[in-house]
């Protein structure tokens, strides 16, 4: 068994940039604290 979740956070609507996508999987990455935790790298 292992401890790994995978959930959808948030929807990007059929109009978002490229960029806006990228800002919100960094703004997640910060609110869950991936990077300090080891899971992202980037």
């Amino acid at each position: 068994m292992s401890d790994y979740q995978v959930s959808i956070l948030e929807a990007a609507g059929s109009v978002a940039t490229v960029d806006d996508i990228l800002a919100m999987e960094v703004r997640w990455k910060l609110k869950l604290q991936s990077r300090e935790m080891g899971l992202n790298r980037n």
